[in-house]
């Protein structure tokens, strides 16, 4: 059942609300969103069926469409999609900033989303390649890194983004440029550290329809490399010492197996 809701004129002057959520019609489609929503925060999430409630008329706003501009709310924490008994939900943890709600006098006809999404972003696309790029970065030492509150400490290079929007803007990397997803996941943490944005996935949405991504994929496979050859000079360093009192590498004696150096494998006396 639809709800009277009030629209403050701030919505329309939020800039955070125009960077975090560009597309015009995902902001429509969540001021929609508020009329649906019971008392809870809390609707059925069939894009078919909320077409019906607020698009009926706009050929052009498929349930494909609104799937994705769900999406794009999703990326913000605006909109969380949960599943019970095999249906789809939303759950909308922000709705009491902009409407007065009285959860108290009107119980909820429909299943509460689990506690650990209440407080985080929703996201469909897997996170093992963010997960990877993170572990990947290389550490910094302690002159690189920047004082923050309480005199701790922060590692200037470690993500900004939510894993979730890391997720997603590796996903819309690979899709836009067929790469595999652990480079795609290397362009997005390098992107994010850089550039910082309040919504990584928007900005490399932008990026890529601009085709403006060569640049970050220079400086990812840079990065790549970079950690690379630190890997190999580490590895060399913790490698036995061979007859000469070189780092051995890579090369083991075909018998004996202990690591041979170059002069080693010239045959060049210890």
């Amino acid at each position: 059942m639809a709800r009277i809701r009030s629209v403050k004129p701030e919505f329309f002057r939020d800039q955070d609300l125009a960077v975090e959520v560009p597309n015009r019609d995902a902001r429509l489609l969540y001021i929609g969103l508020w009329g649906i929503a019971d008392e809870h925060g809390r609707l059925r999430g069939d894009a078919m069926a909320i077409k019906g409630e607020l698009f009926a008329y706009d050929d052009d706003l498929t349930p494909e469409v609104i799937d994705k501009l769900i999406d794009l709310l999703a990326e913000t924490g605006r909109v969380i999609r949960y599943r019970s008994r095999k249906s789809v939900y939303l759950y909308l943890p922000k709705l009491s900033k902009h409407q007065r709600l009285e959860p108290h006098k009107t119980p909820s006809r429909l299943p509460e989303p689990p506690v650990d999404l209440q407080q985080r972003p929703s996201e469909n696309f897997p996170e093992e390649s963010v997960q990877t790029a993170n572990k990947s970065a290389p550490k910094q030492v302690a002159s690189s890194k920047e004082q923050v509150a309480g005199g701790k400490s922060a590692d200037a290079r470690a993500p900004t983004a939510t894993r979730a929007q890391l997720a997603r803007a590796t996903r819309l990397i690979v899709d836009a440029n067929a790469v595999t997803p652990e480079l795609a996941a290397q362009v997005a943490l390098a992107i994010d550290r850089e550039r910082k944005p309040r919504n990584l996935p928007g900005l490399v949405r932008t990026l890529a329809e601009s085709d403006d991504l060569g640049e970050w994929f220079e400086k990812a496979e840079k990065a790549i490399n970079s950690e690379a050859v630190t890997a190999a000079i580490g590895r060399a360093r913790a490698s036995p010492r061979c007859p000469h009192g070189e780092p051995g590498g890579d090369h083991p004696h075909p018998t004996s197996n202990k690591p041979l150096c170059p002069l080693c494998r010239l045959g060049a006396p210890p």
